[in-house]
């Protein structure tokens, strides 16, 4: 019977806690008032010890950051955490001696000793975004250690403290500047500027190892991985979405057997993985598992996006929670036709558009390399210099020219050299059932209208012609809620609302009315999360890496990226 695999417990959230207190707490005996409090004032005029109180502000800058990764079950954050709670231990004892400090750093050690079973998640993948964020959270607790600082000796400085002085003083003092100010405290003098002058440097390198780790760790999948991959989704991708596993951002992760693949990229603590887990039927449940597992022990949570509806139960089983997520639309080729009075719309457009223009079906490989740039052409003047979107349904890559499996589907203009008015590109599924999924749809700024549906019309008839059965169009979130008013319940509710909210900004409803026209199968599809209080954050990162929020010149970087991870496989049983 499967075990949910145990999650962060609440002794890693309270032992964060308490690091980030005590972080606090080596940073507070470096004050003098602190040590008038506690009887120890004539060290307030001992400088040969001012190294060790510098020493102190480090351990207890570093306590408060690494607190973060502990609150995570981080397994290295917990070695770090017992090196700085030694090393904090230590100088409380010299520089002071502050033996109220060394108590709690020694019963920390003795905690985090104690609970060190519940610290094995591995450590996250490296990006760029960490080094970015990392600058603000760092100056605002260096901020608050020189204001507060600065603040307990308003009495004893010359000129008078303000606000703009005091941002000068510490700032500055990460880049050696002296600051505005004269102290009486011959400590606090020797202490103050140093331990800034420490800090910056500290924090530049911690920086720097945070933004070029990514260039070494962030290199794509072996070709070998990608290959195993491929073959993997070639024998058992008969799920529409199954080939757009192959994207080059996402990492993989086999079964044991190495018989099945779960595809996923790496965003800020989750493991985001599109569509159902690719293998045979009967493993699939096994893979999750395995999958699941992997997780727990890198410290991530898993999110599902775009599961079928009829798969839930299967995650449900495993104690996660399943939300309808919207709807994609499929055309049975085989019967596809223009006729009947609920085809008009289509039929017409297909009529108009035709005049003008010719349709051509040819795999990619059969491409020549002056179509290929044609067609990449198109795509850069349809973009506009936009980032591409698609995560889930869309391969992200440009026309190459060189996979046989792929089909195109051409628009030429009648007169002429027969110019590319718009093109569609369609990526294979396989299984019993043989199709193709749409990844990209690209036209000419300007083209006619009706030009997309005079593309897909044609391809669906001309591939139902060859026998393919299937033609997967776009995905349309939450369309069902929208059609539906009755018989809806409490969640279903609120859902209806908040696509009604978005609906103008995100054409929920018009992209819902576009697939409609084709009379197409709808195939629900659910989001699956661990946690039903992480919906938000989950719709957030998976709107993001859609990209459906887009920040100018800073949003590439504050954004959340996917990221890819080294390839997992479950260990052998």
């Amino acid at each position: 019977r499967w075990s949910k695999p145990r999650g962060r417990s609440r002794a890693t959230r309270v032992l964060a806690w308490l690091t980030a207190l005590l972080g606090l707490a080596s940073l507070l005996p470096t004050l003098p008032w602190v040590h008038v409090s506690l009887g120890l004032g004539d060290l307030l005029d001992r400088t040969d010890r001012s190294y060790l109180f510098i020493v102190s502000a480090v351990l207890g800058i570093g306590l408060i950051v690494v607190s973060l990764q502990l609150a995570r079950g981080k397994r290295r954050a917990w070695g770090i955490a017992m090196f700085l709670f030694a090393a904090a231990a230590i100088v409380h004892l010299v520089k002071g001696p502050d033996p109220v400090a060394a108590l709690l750093d020694v019963g920390m050690l003795v905690a985090l000793a104690s609970y060190r079973t519940e610290f094995r998640a591995h450590g996250d993948v490296s990006t760029l975004r960490q080094a970015i964020l990392f600058v603000p959270f760092y100056l605002l607790v260096v901020g608050i250690f020189g204001f507060v600082s600065l603040l307990t000796q308003r009495d004893f400085v010359s000129p008078e403290l303000t606000f703009g002085g005091m941002v000068e003083a510490t700032y500055g003092g990460l880049l050696g500047f002296d600051g505005p100010y004269e102290f009486e405290h011959r400590l606090f003098s020797d202490f103050f500027g140093d331990a800034l002058l420490v800090l910056g440097i500290a924090g530049l390198i911690t920086f720097l190892f945070l933004a070029f780790r990514p260039l070494v760790r962030g290199r794509g999948p072996e070709e070998e991985a990608r290959e195993h991959a491929r073959r993997i989704v070639r024998a058992h991708g008969s799920d529409t979405l199954a080939y757009f596993a192959l994207r080059r951002d996402k990492s993989y992760f086999f079964s044991a057997d190495g018989q099945s693949l779960i595809a996923y990229a790496y965003v800020r603590g989750y493991a985001m993985v599109a569509a159902d887990p690719i293998g045979p039927p009967e493993a699939t449940g096994e893979v999750l598992d395995e999958f699941l597992a992997y997780c727990a022990e890198q410290g991530w949570k898993a999110a599902f996006l775009a599961v079928r509806e009829d798969a839930t139960p299967m995650y449900r089983e495993r104690g996660m929670h399943s939300l309808y997520l919207g709807d994609e639309a499929i055309l049975h080729c085989t019967d596809f036709s223009l006729e009947g009075g609920e085809m008009k719309a289509v039929r017409s457009a297909v009529n108009r558009v035709g005049k003008d223009h010719r349709f051509e079906l040819i795999r990619e490989s059969d491409a020549t390399s002056a179509l290929v740039a044609e067609l990449n052409e198109i795509s850069e003047e349809w973009r506009d210099g936009a980032e591409e979107r698609g995560f889930t349904m869309e391969l992200g890559e440009e026309v190459e020219g060189v996979e046989e499996d792929f089909v195109i589907a051409i628009a030429r203009e009648s007169g002429g050299d027969g110019r590319v008015a718009g093109f569609l590109r369609f990526v294979p599924c396989y299984g019993p059932h043989p199709g193709y999924s749409l990844d990209l749809m690209r036209r000419r700024p300007g083209s006619e209208n009706g030009l997309t549906e005079f593309l897909i019309a044609n391809a669906a008839l001309s591939l139902g012609a060859s026998g393919v059965e299937r033609l997967s169009l776009n995905f349309a979130a939450w369309g069902r809620l929208l059609d539906e008013s009755e018989g809806l319940g409490v969640g279903g509710r609120i859902q209806r609302r908040v696509a009604e909210a978005l609906n103008p900004f995100f054409q929920i409803q018009s992209l819902r009315d576009f697939n409609a026209k084709f009379e197409p199968e709808w195939l629900p599809r659910s989001i699956v999360i661990e946690d039903p209080a992480d919906l938000l954050k989950v719709a957030m990162l998976y709107a993001s890496i859609e990209g459906f929020i887009e920040l100018p010149v800073i949003g590439r970087f504050l954004v959340p990226p996917v990221r890819r991870a080294e390839s997992g496989v479950a260990p052998a049983p």
